[in-house]
């Protein structure tokens, strides 16, 4: 029962519509709502609204409901009061008024004891609902650079738990023809339908005719924005429990929590299974049914992909054919074995994998990259990365060239910015094989910062990545960068020195450095900044030394954020001098820093190293 939803409507005497998510239809029924108040189901076909009301409520069963509906909600219908209700959540939506708005007369956010979530948002006059509806589903999750690109959808009678993620121009109808008229101005590139496709005429505007996709079977798109490895805990102690179909529904048992299979995993439910160590995966026997035992395989593989997402650690035997299609081969693989969950680094390093996986096939940018690609139309889901690396080492130069070559997955240039010393631009190149490179050289003098800022001006990406010319990085290190900047939204993303080896001791250890979360700093040789930030807060400060820390302070004070993402594809190297941060070895072999520690050079097996990279023995 929605006693927070009810008792908001009873302060409304009349003129109130509820706008309610038809993903699950149970959902509707536990709304629990009066007979006289006016209810329009979003779904397929639901009708846009007209008229004037007192308020408007949209209400959904969790915050991924609320991205999801964004493409259904109605074109019409005015309101001074708007309001949003999810029904299970860890914190109420908030809004950021836009400036076309007229001014807020009152504004509540609150959570009742059983998880509800009721944002209020009251005007001085009437305004559109759409526009505050849309902002709420936008500010649902941290999204501050990323946008839908120009791929335009039309969904033709989609199920609610098919739609999109948060795509605010999406064209709903109930049929092909209906979407892509001639009568419209934006067309769209690619028409979603839960029917047998039927071609369609080329349109006027775009010279092209609309290409028509049957997503009947299909895993929807989840939602990295909200099912991410945001919160993971590495310090889990509950022990591996099995997913379990509830018999004669569509659910699914993982311990004491429920997934509707229809509407996949909510970010509350996935903060409860942070606490155990892995969930074991039991495969139906007899394939996938029409709603049976096992409510079907799209249901099952829907909650696989979110877990995966999410980097919840699964085990267990090889999924069926039906199974392992759907989930792809490399994550089907990945949940395929019995690994120790108990041994902590090892568990890490299986949710890292799991998340990979299931970020590259089945995040809703993937899913958006495939679609293009059946359009045909122009899409790049990544920014281009500059990696920046500014070395006054000449000796450690074909070491740090190495580490930008191995990258894999994505597309890098090398902005080379030698401190002193002249490099042989075409021997570079030659190291660096295909990829692009400039080369600057600066003399001794030069702060720095200035160096630096010099790399930047010259670089060409979106993004920029700073890398220090005596550090390892795995050959995902930039790619983990990339899918920490989809998930979190944030426009500086790094990681956490967390492992460093003291070459003078031969010694690698690993910190107490917590990870995936929003944070103050992150490792200098791992920050990635979105170019524009980096041009808004001055370039880097032209200093001698703490280039780093300047710069997320200014990012900081300028209200960017900040995000840390795992330290596992990432080794730090000490030696007994010659560093911009040199605070002393001692400092990394304090005992409350230090968590682990190895004789010798060990790093994650996400590192990947070759013996070429592995550290000669101090002298």
């Amino acid at each position: 029962m929605s006693s927070m939803l009810n008792q908001f409507l009873g302060t409304v005497s009349d003129a109130v519509l509820v706008l309610v998510d038809h993903t699950i239809p149970e959902f509707a029924d536990s709304l629990e709502l009066d007979d006289g108040v006016e209810v329009v189901h979003l779904g397929p076909g639901s009708p846009d609204v007209e008229g004037n009301y007192r308020a408007m409520v949209l209400a959904v069963p969790d915050r991924a409901a609320l991205r999801r509906v964004a493409a259904l909600l109605p074109r019409a219908g005015n309101a001074r009061t708007v309001a949003c209700y999810v029904q299970s959540a860890r914190e109420p939506v908030m809004l950021v008024p836009r400036p076309e708005w007229p001014p807020f007369r009152n504004f509540s956010a609150k959570m009742s004891p059983e998880g509800e979530a009721l944002t209020v948002l009251r005007l001085v006059r009437q305004i559109s609902a759409l526009a505050v509806l849309s902002e709420f589903a936008r500010n649902a999750a941290w999204e501050r650079n990323r946008g839908a690109g120009q791929l335009v959808l039309g969904l033709a009678g989609v199920p609610s738990d098919q739609l999109p993620v948060l795509d605010l121009s999406a064209l709903a109808g109930t049929t092909p023809e209906a979407v892509s008229g001639v009568a419209l101005e934006v067309p769209p590139d690619v028409v979603l339908t839960s029917a047998a496709p039927t071609p369609l005429p080329v349109h006027p505007v775009t010279g092209r005719a609309p290409v028509v996709l049957d997503v009947r079977g299909d895993v929807p798109p989840v939602d990295e924005l909200v099912i991410n490895p945001i919160g993971f805990d590495r310090d889990a102690q509950q022990p591996v429990t099995p997913l379990e179909p509830v018999h004669g529904t569509p659910s699914f048992r993982i311990g004491d929590v429920v997934v509707d299979g229809r509407a996949g995993l909510s970010d509350k439910l996935v903060g409860e299974l942070r606490p155990l160590l892995g969930v074991q995966l039991i495969w139906p026997a007899d394939g996938p049914t029409e709603g049976g035992a096992h409510a079907d395989d799209l249901g099952l593989t829907r909650v696989v992909a979110g877990l995966a997402m999410a980097g919840v650690p699964m085990v267990g035997e090889a999924p069926p054919a039906w199974a392992g299609d759907r989930l792809g081969g490399r994550l089907a693989g990945l949940v395929t074995g019995s690994p120790d969950l108990s041994v902590r680094l090892a568990r890490e390093e299986l949710s890292i994998r799991l998340r990979r996986a299931a970020l590259a096939t089945h995040s809703s940018l993937a899913w958006r990259a495939r679609l293009a690609t059946v359009a045909r139309v122009p899409f790049a889901p990544y920014p281009e990365v500059s990696v920046l690396l500014a070395t006054k080492r000449p000796q450690m130069l074909e070491f740090a060239l190495a580490q930008v070559r191995k990258q894999r997955g994505v597309r890098v240039e090398l902005v080379l910015a030698a401190h002193g010393f002249e490099p042989d631009a075409d021997r570079v190149r030659e190291l660096l094989g295909d990829v692009p490179v400039v080369v600057q050289s600066h003399p001794a003098p030069t702060p720095f910062g200035d160096v630096l800022t010099a790399a930047a001006v010259a670089a060409g990406g979106d993004v920029l990545l700073k890398m220090d010319d005596d550090d390892w990085y795995g050959p995902d290190a930039v790619s983990d960068l990339l899918y920490a900047r989809q998930y979190s939204g944030a426009e500086v993303v790094g990681m956490p020195a967390e492992f460093t080896y003291l070459e003078p001791y031969a010694t690698t250890i690993r910190r107490n450095d917590d990870s995936e979360f929003y944070a103050r700093f992150v490792a200098g040789g791992t920050i990635r900044i979105d170019r524009g930030l980096l041009r808004s807060v001055g370039w880097f400060r032209s200093v001698r030394k703490y280039v780093d820390l300047q710069l997320l302070t200014a990012v900081g004070s300028a209200g960017g954020s900040i995000y840390r993402t795992h330290g596992l594809g990432y080794m730090m190297r000490r030696t007994s001098g010659g560093h911009t941060w040199d605070p002393g070895l001692d400092y990394f072999l304090d005992e409350e820093r230090v968590g682990r520690r190895w004789d010798g050079f060990v790093p994650s097996a996400l590192l990947e190293y070759d013996d070429a990279e592995r550290p000669a023995p101090p002298v």
